[in-house]
C-alpha cells in the first residue's frame, strides 16, 4: 500500500486540477447536432437549420445573391454546390455556436463528420479565410477553443493560396454601390 506524502499529494492536487482545467476549457463548447434534412441551403457559406440562419465562422464564398447585388459572383453556384453535396453526402453534423452579428445570423462552426467545413470549402479553392480579419474578437474564454480552429483554417488556406476569384468582400462593396446606383438612376427616370 502507497502511503500519500506531502510530495505525492502535490502532484496528485497538480495533476487534477491541470486534468479539470483542460476539461473545461476543451469540452466546454456545446455542439448542436443536426441532420441534413433539417437544413435550407441559401449559398456557401450560410445555411438555414431548424429555422436558424448560420453564417460560418471562418470562410466567405462567392456571391449568388442577384436579389442582394447586380448579378452573381464567379463560382458562386459552384460553391453552393460544394456545400450542398458536403452536408447531403455527411454521416454526422454539428455547429458550435460564436454569437449572433449584426444581421441577427448566427456565426458558427459549422463541422462536417468531425472536419470543420470552412477548411474543405478553403482546399477546394471556393472560399477565402476571413480568420486574420476576425480572430481577435474572441472573448477570453473561448479563445484555447476557436483559435484552435482558426489555426486549421488558416493552414488550409496557407497551403492552397488565393482563390481565383475576387474576394468576397470587396465584391459585394462594388456591385452593391453598382446597384444602388442603378435604382437612383431608375428612380430619377420615373
Amino acid at each position: 500500500m502507497k502511503i500519500l506524502t506531502c510530495k505525492n499529494l502535490k502532484k496528485y492536487f497538480v495533476f487534477v486540477l491541470t486534468f479539470i482545467f483542460f476539461a473545461t476549457n476543451l469540452f466546454s463548447y456545446n455542439k448542436i447536432f443536426f441532420t441534413k434534412e433539417d437544413v435550407e441551403f441559401i449559398d456557401g457559406d450560410t445555411i438555414k437549420v431548424r429555422g436558424n440562419l448560420l453564417r460560418f465562422v471562418g470562410v466567405d464564398t462567392p456571391e449568388v445573391s442577384e436579389s442582394l447585388f447586380n448579378g452573381e459572383q464567379y463560382l458562386g453556384k459552384e460553391a453552393s454546390l460544394f456545400t450542398k453535396k458536403q452536408i447531403l453526402n455527411a454521416k454526422e453534423l454539428f455547429y458550435v455556436e460564436y454569437k449572433k452579428d449584426i444581421y441577427g445570423r448566427i456565426l458558427a462552426f459549422i463541422f462536417v463528420d468531425n472536419t470543420l467545413l470552412p477548411v474543405k470549402i478553403i482546399e477546394n479553392g471556393l472560399g477565402y479565410e476571413t480568420v486574420s480579419k476576425y480572430k481577435n474578437e474572441y472573448p477570453l474564454d473561448d479563445k484555447n477553443i476557436f483559435s484552435s480552429w482558426d489555426q486549421e483554417i488558416l493552414e488550409a488556406s496557407l497551403k492552397v493560396g488565393k482563390p481565383n476569384f475576387e474576394n468576397p468582400f470587396y465584391w459585394r462593396a462594388k456591385n452593391k454601390k453598382l446597384k444602388n446606383k442603378i435604382k437612383r438612376q431608375n428612380k430619377k427616370r420615373k
